[in-house]
């Protein structure tokens, strides 16, 4: 059977290869709708499609960090179908099964890989929402990968430039919540090793301790170390740990157990927030 094309509301269109029964989901903004669509022929000869909504309830859900696979049909390296002077820097293609606003299926971006490939599976990061257009972009990178919002702008600027855009990455606050930043729990200032920041730390019961620092400028800490194991979660910005000399950059998400007796240093960017447990303690 050729491609058949059918349209649902004037607004969904669905494209069917063969006969058969298959799922697929509607996206308005945040909302999802479900649906089944069937393709198979008549008594007639005729090829027809029935689409029924499989739940007649409005889901909710938050698509961001969801596993997606893409099918790529435009590789890193080609030109676009209609500008040819446009060459692609990344992957791009859809997701199959996932109708956009635009009634088509949901176009991503795939970053975080330098070869051309025919389909790839990872987390969504983000979604690049156009203002002056019905369209959006999905971003997609590899699971054990992270891009900030302008990160992700300078990979896909070569075709959202022309657009009034905005990134979306998902919530994340700008500070830490005013009840965890109790006077009486502030890292003194001479036990700070890094200059421009404010942290606040709890002790446990058993003497560890865990603290929360955030940073108002671009920061260098001073070389230390501690006689207890320590471990960190960067949760916002760009950490860059130093351990006995070898650098490691930390995103929002990255995680590091730095063992006791290493002695450490870092480089911070301003807005970086981060979180430490201690095996000991840290703060008298």
């Amino acid at each position: 059977m050729d491609d058949k094309t059918t349209e649902k509301n004037s607004m969904i269109r669905i494209r069917a290869s063969k006969y058969g029964t298959s799922d697929f989901t509607v996206r308005d903004g945040e909302n999802e709708y479900h649906y089944t669509v069937k393709v198979y022929e008549d008594n007639g000869g005729h090829s027809q499609i029935e689409i029924a909504e499989k739940n007649q309830t409005q889901e909710k859900s938050i698509v961001i960090g969801r596993k997606v696979k893409v099918t790529v049909d435009r590789p890193l390296g080609s030109c676009h179908p209609k500008y040819k002077d446009m060459v692609y820097p990344v992957n791009y293609g859809y997701i199959a099964g996932i109708i956009a606003p635009d009634g088509e299926e949901q176009d991503a971006y795939i970053l975080g890989v330098d070869h051309p490939v025919d389909t790839f599976t990872g987390k969504m990061i983000a979604i690049i929402r156009r203002s002056d257009d019905v369209e959006e972009k999905w971003v997609v990178c590899p699971e054990d990968m992270f891009f900030t919002a302008e990160e992700i702008e300078q990979q896909v600027c070569f075709t959202e430039k022309y657009f009034a855009h905005e990134i979306i990455t998902g919530p994340r606050l700008e500070t830490f919540p005013d009840f965890m930043r109790s006077e009486k729990n502030i890292v003194p200032s001479d036990q700070q090793n890094t200059p421009h920041i404010e942290g606040y730390y709890y002790t446990g019961n058993d003497g560890s301790q865990a603290a929360f620092w955030e940073y108002s400028a671009d920061s260098e800490s001073k070389e230390h170390s501690h006689d207890y194991d320590e471990y960190m979660v960067c949760l916002s910005g760009e950490y860059t740990v130093i351990l006995d000399g070898k650098e490691t950059v930390l995103q929002p998400g990255d995680e590091m157990v730095i063992p006791k007796g290493t002695l450490q240093g870092a480089r911070v960017k301003k807005g970086t927030r981060t979180f430490h447990a201690f095996g000991g303690r840290r703060i008298k």
